[in-house]
């Protein structure tokens, strides 16, 4: 049993929906036929906000960033089997907390331009 603590989240069905297309996808195709961006951005280790490496938590699930509070679902598309990865990235509360982290990296590069 996962070592990870939940908290329930209302989403409206429309929502779900979509989280369900989005995964449906992503367990069709596999992980292997991802575009390499994608490959990329689903195995980054590092904060979207301030680029520090993240530590990986709970029980190897998760990736936090301690600078910026940032947390990702663990993702290792490196594996020899690419198959154990999948439904983790199928999993409703994976696909929402790689949502957010897709947000905190458009808020980062933002930020970031703003600095330049």
């Amino acid at each position: 049993m996962s070592s990870a603590s939940y908290v329930t989240l209302k989403v409206p069905k429309d929502f779900e929906k979509s989280i369900d297309v989005v995964r449906n996808i992503f367990l069709r195709k596999g992980i292997e036929n991802m575009p390499p961006n994608l490959k990329k951005y689903l195995n980054s280790k590092h904060c979207p906000l301030c680029n520090k490496k993240m530590d990986n938590q709970k029980a190897k699930l998760i990736y936090r960033c301690h600078e910026c509070g940032i947390s990702k679902p663990v993702i290792d598309i490196d594996t020899s089997s690419i198959d154990d990865s999948l439904p983790l990235v199928g999993g409703k509360g994976t696909l929402v907390g790689l949502g957010i982290y897709a947000l905190a990296k458009v808020l980062g590069e933002i930020n970031n331009e703003r600095r330049t």
